[in-house]
């Protein structure tokens, strides 16, 4: 044998060689995620981010095969998960009508036993001198609803902390024809039962951006009120077309008790608008999942 001959043929053989039944069989397998997710289920907006780009994987990446590393996924979140998704490997480890909801400049994470937050005299500071300020808007916006439309006004929480707030900033300081007309929701819900409510509202509005982003992405129209200490988040709300639908609670805050009247006397035109947001959004989804194709 020729010594070319022989050193292609020894190469040859040593690369067959390379590939065992155990590498040959990782070649076959789908291809695979790990999706870090799940921060904490004090929070129904924070609860909705794992099931929200699971189903995105689900719809244009079926083949995949999903784990998801959570923070968190107690109050009954786990359980959901599993019921919708029962595909889903979950890697555990150690780990110490209208619809309107009054936040406070800072989430009081204080309150919540389970967070176990030391309290921040400055932050709450700042909450108690600006509360006032901030809800106002959110009353004007009920009354007018109420005067000038059939509907009622849920008062609903996106965080734990947000009932007593809502009872205390909206609920007690409305008129009592206008209070006649409001529910308030005593307890905290998850994700699931806020959903439910919401495709059935007419539209949403207050200071949270999660709770929006759910209506939005079920052809729920959603006007949401921000402020500079919840950073920039808000901003995707003009990058999706919905910028007439975003205020800023400082300097357009007069404007916004108009736009959600406007919003529940034309529900038909507010739900085409909310319809083109939500489009945008799922082109943009349909992008991020082609780029994770390719770089799998």
């Amino acid at each position: 044998m020729k010594r070319r001959n022989f050193l292609e043929t020894t190469f040859g053989t040593s690369i067959a060689a390379s590939f065992s039944p155990s590498v040959l069989a990782l070649e076959k397998r789908p291809p695979r995620i790990l999706l870090r997710s799940s921060w904490q289920t004090v929070n129904i907006g924070d609860i909705a981010h794992t099931p929200g780009v699971l189903a995105i994987l689900e719809k244009h990446f079926p083949e995949a095969e999903i784990r998801l590393w959570p923070s968190q996924i107690g109050n009954g979140v786990e359980e959901i998960l599993l019921a919708r998704f029962p595909k889903l490997i979950v890697v555990k480890h150690d780990a110490s009508l209208t619809v309107a909801f009054a936040r406070l400049r800072y989430t009081p994470y204080w309150t919540i036993p389970s967070k176990k937050a030391v309290l921040d005299h400055q932050k709450r500071a700042r909450n108690d001198a600006m509360k006032e300020h901030d809800c106002k808007p959110l009353r004007d916006a009920i009354t007018a609803v109420v005067k000038n439309t059939e509907l009622k006004i849920l008062l609903c929480p996106e965080v734990e902390t947000q009932m007593a707030v809502n009872k205390e900033m909206l609920l007690d300081k409305l008129p009592e024809d206008i209070r006649a007309r409001c529910v308030w929701r005593e307890k905290y819900w998850l994700t699931a039962e806020a959903l439910s409510t919401y495709r059935r509202s007419a539209g949403l509005f207050g200071h949270e951006m999660h709770s929006p982003i759910v209506c939005n992405g079920n052809g729920i129209p959603a006007i949401v009120c921000c402020w500079s200490e919840q950073t920039s988040k808000g901003i995707m709300w003009r990058d999706i077309g919905l910028g007439d639908w975003l205020f800023d609670n400082d300097d357009e805050r007069k404007a916004m008790p108009s736009a959600v009247l406007a919003m529940a006397k034309d529900f038909a035109a507010a739900k085409a608008k909310a319809a083109k947001g939500r489009e945008f959004v799922e082109q943009r989804q349909r992008d991020m999942v082609s780029v994770l194709k390719m770089v799998l």
